[in-house]
């Protein structure tokens, strides 16, 4: 377990040092922004969520330099607030970054079995993960510079499932077992639910099934978008999803600074709820609930065609 998990924080971080590498100075800390974080707080962010957790709450070690915890703690700095911080140069972070990797390491590899300490460095790893989905979609909001992270083999942007997948209603465990060896706390704890039959779609919605609603104008009437994402729409200025334009050629997509023709069998993304539930009323259909998402993803079926009480592991 040690091992796996070492391993898997080294992925972590080399992920993180992979988003990042070329971005200069003003790209790391960025324009001011709802939807993003300043990179070179983001990443000292994530370090600090290791220190904290592992080395200081549970093992009680001091804390790596003093004004820590004014500059990385994300429940008492608001997120407006990121910018204006002292922070460290980017080579000093990187060695905050560093330390506390090297301490975490050791720790692990010298300490012997700890269950409480795994716990607490899979709940970081997965922590680092997160961020490196957002460190992804701040360099793809602000068009920067393709990072090095491997193309999207083509073969999955090729050919889609169509039609529909009829689920069968009955009890399901909704949320995680104390026997799973790592549960988030939202996650807890299982509880039977009522379910009923349903169908769902066998694969996301393509590009080229999104752009049919948007050929069709459904980005510019009103009876596919509620009060609220009219008002969206409208403050949008949008007639199309956000990084997509109409060329002579057809759609083409752009992906961090580069523009591409859009795939149509890949799944839609960058797209808001009000612009799915918009599509699905033009496509006469409805959003997936919560409990009927998980049902499909995780649900298994017995012998006899009913919903099963056991869930696959790997959904």
């Amino acid at each position: 377990m040690s091992r796996y998990l070492t391993d898997s924080m080294e992925d972590a971080r080399l992920r993180t040092l992979t988003l990042i590498d070329g971005l200069d100075a003003a790209q790391l800390m960025g324009p001011r922004l709802t939807v993003v974080n300043p990179l070179r707080w983001e990443i000292g962010h994530t370090a600090y969520f290791y220190e904290y957790w592992i080395l200081r709450h549970h093992l009680g070690l001091e804390p790596t330099f003093a004004s820590v915890d004014s500059l990385y703690d994300s429940i008492t700095i608001t997120h407006d607030d990121r910018w204006d911080l002292p922070l460290p140069s980017l080579d000093d972070t990187l060695a905050y970054m560093h330390a506390v990797h090297n301490r975490v390491r050791r720790h692990v590899k010298q300490d012997g079995p700890d269950p409480k300490r795994d716990y607490l460095l899979e709940y970081a790893i997965y922590h680092e993960d997160m961020h490196t989905e957002a460190f992804t979609y701040t360099c793809q909001t602000l068009a920067y510079p393709t990072p090095a992270i491997g193309a999207v083999p083509e073969t999955l942007m090729m050919g889609r499932l169509t039609g529909d997948t009829l689920i069968p209603g009955g009890t399901f465990m909704l949320g995680a077992t104390p026997q799973e060896s790592f549960v988030f706390d939202n996650e807890k704890w299982a509880h039977a639910v009522q379910v009923k039959p349903f169908a769902i779609a066998r694969a996301a919605v393509s590009n080229a099934e999104y752009a049919a609603f948007v050929d069709a104008g459904g980005c510019r009437d009103a009876q596919y978008w509620n009060r609220a994402g009219q008002a969206w729409l409208q403050q949008s200025g949008l007639e199309c999803p956000r990084y997509w334009r109409r060329t002579v050629d057809g759609w083409e997509i752009r992906r961090f600074d580069r523009w591409e023709a859009l795939s149509p069998d890949a799944a839609m993304i960058h797209l808001c709820w009000y612009g799915a539930r918009a599509y699905c009323r033009w496509a006469g259909r409805r959003l997936p609930t919560e409990l009927e998402w998980e049902v499909a993803a995780a649900g298994q079926v017995d012998a006899w065609g009913a919903l099963s009480d056991s869930k696959r592991h790997y959904p």
